[in-house]
């Protein structure tokens, strides 16, 4: 699943599995209504299902298809165009890196646990944080520019992940300083 199914938060609340769904975007709604879908299954058929409920995911090899902020700041640093941000950039986002979603999964099969559960980092960083961060660590001067906001765009994201920590071992390994390891995949 994913976090686009609590749809707006308020600022500093960490969203919990039991937060209420909220969607404000199509791909959001869909991810609610798999979810039912799910439960019914496991009801009816007695069975036990987890549903993983992924943040802000990022790594080395992501696609351009579905490419996040950090892949598409990283293609304009390598490219040394101006970095476009939506809005003020003070919408915050959970960033979890790839390996340790990996392991969430691993983690998640290995369970016998049934539930839903948050797969984040539980740290949030500001966009203007993150760009200002990544166009540091590049050591290039490059221009930001705020374009006008996105419609339907979560303003803020914040995951608690300690129903993850304490249910199916879940302990993220990995930090946004990793973002130094992506930005010398591009020199």
């Amino acid at each position: 699943s994913s976090a686009a199914v609590y749809g707006e938060s308020l600022p500093n609340l960490k969203l919990t599995e039991k937060s209420q769904t909220n969607p404000i975007s199509p791909y959001g709604e869909s991810k609610v209504k798999m979810e039912h879908e799910i439960r019914e299954f496991e009801s009816k058929h007695e069975i036990s299902c987890i549903i993983l409920r992924f943040f802000n995911i990022y790594g080395i090899g992501q696609s351009s298809e579905y490419a996040g902020v950090i892949t598409k700041c990283l293609e304009k640093i390598k490219q040394k165009k101006p970095i476009e941000i939506f809005g003020d950039g003070l919408q915050t986002r959970d960033f979890v890196a790839i390996e340790d979603v990996i392991n969430a999964i691993y983690n998640a099969m290995q369970s016998s646990n049934s539930g839903t559960y948050n797969i984040a980092s539980g740290k949030t960083i500001t966009i203007n944080e993150l760009v200002n961060k990544m166009i540091l660590l590049s050591r290039k001067k490059l221009e930001i520019k705020h374009i006008r906001a996105k419609k339907g765009e979560i303003r803020c994201s914040h995951a608690d992940i300690s129903k993850a920590k304490k249910e199916i071992g879940f302990s993220p390994k990995i930090n946004l300083d990793r973002i130094k390891e992506l930005l010398e995949e591009i020199r």
